[in-house]
C-alpha cells in the first residue's frame, strides 16, 4: 500500500467530483443512502465547488480535503456545518472502486480530521453515515471514532429522508 497525502480541493479536482457523483452507477449511491432525485446537476456541482475554494477562510462553513496517491486525486472528505472552535460533520468519498478497499480512506480520514482539528480548533468530528453502508464504519471505528448512537434523519442534502443512519463522534482529547 503506497502512502498518500491531503491537500485542500483544487479546481482542477471538480470533474474528478462531478464524475464521481454523476458517473457513479445508481446501486453504489443508493447505497450510500443517496437519493438519486435530489443529485444536482453538473453545473450546480461546479459552481458550489468554486465558490467553496473562492471563499474567504473566515466565512468557510466547509472544506473538503482531497487524497492524492501519487499523482492521481482518488477521494475527498469534507466537513460541513463546521462551528469553529466546537465541531463539524465529516463525508468521506473515494471516487474510483479500484481505490477502495486499500487502506486509502483509512489514511485519507487520519490525515483530514487532523487538519480539520487543527485548522477549525474543533473539539469533535462527527460522522453520520447510512447504517446499512459497512464501508465507512469500518475506517471510522479504526481511525478512533466512537459509535455514539443510531437514528433516523437526513444526513446531508443528497441523502435519502428519515434514514437509519449510525453517529460516529472523534473528540479532539481522544486522539
Amino acid at each position: 500500500m503506497s502512502n498518500i497525502i491531503i491537500r485542500e480541493l483544487q479546481q482542477s479536482d471538480i470533474e474528478a467530483i462531478v464524475n464521481y457523483w454523476l458517473g457513479s452507477p445508481d446501486d453504489y449511491l443508493i447505497g450510500m443512502g443517496v437519493d438519486l432525485n435530489k443529485l444536482p446537476t453538473a453545473d450546480k456541482i461546479r459552481s458550489s465547488l468554486i465558490e467553496q475554494i473562492n471563499m474567504p477562510e473566515e466565512d468557510k462553513s466547509s472544506l473538503a480535503m482531497v487524497a492524492v496517491n501519487g499523482q492521481e486525486a482518488i477521494g475527498q472528505c469534507i466537513i460541513v456545518d463546521i462551528c469553529k472552535g466546537k465541531s463539524g460533520y465529516m463525508h468521506l468519498h473515494l471516487w474510483d472502486k479500484k481505490q477502495r478497499r486499500k487502506g486509502y480512506g483509512l489514511q485519507m480520514v487520519r490525515l483530514s480530521i487532523a487538519y480539520f482539528f487543527d485548522k477549525f480548533d474543533l473539539q469533535k468530528i462527527i460522522c453520520e453515515p447510512w447504517s446499512q453502508n459497512p464501508s465507512p464504519h469500518k475506517v471510522l471505528t479504526t481511525a478512533g471514532f466512537i459509535l455514539e448512537k443510531e437514528y433516523r434523519t437526513t444526513p446531508g442534502f443528497l441523502c435519502v429522508e428519515n434514514q437509519l443512519v449510525s453517529r460516529y463522534v472523534l473528540s479532539r482529547n481522544s486522539m
